[in-house]
């Protein structure tokens, strides 16, 4: 109980979510790098930050339960926000095949990966700090 509640007052659920979108892209792009010459394919793409960015317009006034039967406050938590893999439906043949571009993909990956690394740099700063507090480390 004590930990949910620690854990849920950070930013570590938002940033756990980051990470999975990330690694879900990672499969899609990989899906879609690999299947660049197969004919009709239809590449995939993931959306999470869109709709991290809309849960977050979206939520005017958020409080925290400190018993379940309070009343929840607010009407949507960022830190549910999930990944989604979409499928991109244009026409345009980027490769001549399908619509991958091989190109495009590759720099994805690139900004992905950065994007992965930076999320588990900070989530492991986040765990050290509560290491530190925990052992009483200044």
């Amino acid at each position: 109980m004590i930990l949910e509640r620690l854990f849920q007052k950070s930013d570590i659920p938002l940033l756990k979510n980051s990470l999975d979108a990330a690694a879900l892209r990672h499969e899609v792009l990989a899906s879609n790098i690999a299947n660049v010459s197969t004919p009709g394919y239809q590449r995939k793409d993931v959306v999470f930050e869109e709709k991290l960015q809309e849960s977050m317009n979206n939520a005017q006034i958020t409080g925290t339960r400190t018993l379940p039967q309070h009343l929840p406050i607010g009407n949507s938590r960022s830190a549910e926000t999930q990944a989604e893999v979409v499928v991109d439906s244009s026409k345009e043949l980027a490769s001549g095949v399908n619509n991958v571009d091989m190109d495009m993909e590759m720099s994805e990956l690139a900004k992905n990966q950065i994007e992965f690394s930076a999320a588990a740099s900070i989530i492991a700063r986040r765990f050290r700090g509560l290491k530190d507090a925990i052992l009483g480390r200044s």
